[in-house]
């Protein structure tokens, strides 16, 4: 494999990864669960984020700020889309790769799970180039 072809295949996990986290901010943020949110998310989480950043950071810098305004967009849709009545109690879990690395097949291929005091939304979500 080739060194430019290991650096998409970087790229784009790592691109991944940043994206389903910026979106569970800005909805976190979206339903004032922020605090919640972000005590949930782990050290070893946070350092993994850590060097995906710096990764993208060095050879993709345009992507910092696309992605953040690319996160906060489909946060916003989905806020406007879901249109939860009681934001009383809202719970924004990222459990992508962690329910992959446990095996949990519970929440199937949902990234970012939205639970509310009656009813969970799982949510899978994907990033891709136009065309």
């Amino acid at each position: 494999m080739s060194s430019e072809i290991r650096e998409q295949a970087l790229l784009n996990e790592y691109k991944g990864n940043l994206y389903e986290y910026l979106v569970a901010v800005s909805l976190s943020s979206l339903y004032s669960c922020e605090v919640n949110f972000t005590r949930a998310i782990t050290t070893d989480f946070r350092q993994m984020l850590a060097v995906q950043e710096s990764f993208i950071r060095e050879y993709f810098p345009h992507l910092l700020y696309d992605l953040p305004n690319l996160a906060n967009n489909l946060a916003k849709d989905i806020f406007d889309s879901l249109n939860i009545e009681d934001c009383t109690n809202i719970e924004i879990e990222l459990i992508g790769k962690a329910a992959m690395a446990s095996h949990d097949e519970r929440y199937a291929e949902a990234e970012i799970l939205i639970r509310t005091q009656s009813k969970n939304y799982q949510l899978s979500i994907k990033i891709s180039k136009a065309h």
